[in-house]
Parts: C-alpha cells; structure tokens; sequence
C-alpha cells in the first residue's frame, strides 16, 4: 500500500499566506494545478509536488543495492530479495514489488527474518514518508490532483490538470 497526503496550513510568518504539505509513501502522486496568463491567454501547468518511489530511482536503488537487495526489470523495475524466502510453510524463490516504499510486505521490510541471510537490516522497501512543503497562490493554483499509480499509469501530470 502507498500513501499521498496534502495537508494545507496558515503560514503564520506572513499575513493570510497559506502553506501546502505533502507526504508521499510509494508510487501514489501529488500534482497542482497552476494557472498562468487570464481570459483566453490562461495556460494551466502541472506541477508535481512528490517524487514516485520506483526501485530504479538512483537513491532508491543505491540504498537497496547497499542492503544486499536486487532491482531487476522484470515487466516493469522491481526490488526483489537476492535469494529465496519462506512464509506461512511456502518457499518463494523470488520475491518482488514495484515500489522501493511501502507500507506492508513483511517479505521486504525483514527478509532477513523468513530465510534470506545475505540481506542487511533495515528493509529493502521502507515506509518513510517523503515531504515537501511549497507556498499556495490563491490567483494561481486552481487545484490539487491526489492519485495513485492506477491513474499515474495511464495519464501523464499534464493530462490530469
């Protein structure tokens, strides 16, 4: 499970500005609608507000390569452990998923618990939160597009504003 959340707060050092906070965990997405120009000249432009967690992201992968883990492009790029894995009496010889952040999936959270020796502590897919913060323009921001990889699979930030 991923997790994107917007929190939009008060920035109490200036008078009446409003401050947005976004936490992202995994794949799901933050975009702003912004608008520029007015009347018929107005664009509107998609600003991402988070960073996806894909296991081939470099820091991603840097950080799971560093714990022993495995990043392969199998249909599409995935943290796999680098040997086989038991659970609940079933021996699973490969053992993936297509984010390097998560919440859930024991298997790559704590490998080193269910067989796979060779990783080091800490978890191949983690639950930190990434956050961003960013000043909100009332003249300019009309709206704020929350979605998971369901939707980021098949419309592009531009599309969806």
């Amino acid at each position: 499970s991923t997790l994107i959340l917007a929190l939009i707060y008060l920035d109490k050092s200036k008078t009446g500005a409003c401050r947005l906070l976004v936490a992202n965990v995994g794949d799901s997405r933050a975009v702003l609608c912004h608008a520029s120009g007015s009347g018929k000249a107005m664009r509107l432009s998609a600003v991402r507000l988070s960073d996806d967690h894909k296991p081939n992201r470099p820091d991603e992968q840097r950080r799971i390569v560093a714990r022993n883990g495995v990043v392969d492009h199998h249909g599409v790029w995935r943290v796999f452990v680098p040997t086989p894995v038991s659970f609940a009496g079933r021996t699973f010889p490969r053992w993936g998923l297509a984010v390097s952040r998560a919440f859930g999936d024991l298997l790559l959270k704590e490998p080193e618990r269910f067989g796979c020796s060779t990783v080091r502590p800490g978890g191949l897919v983690i639950a930190d939160p990434e956050f961003r913060t960013t000043d909100l323009d009332p003249e300019a921001d009309r709206f704020l597009v929350l979605a998971c990889d369901g939707v980021w699979d098949v419309l592009r930030d531009e599309d969806a504003v």
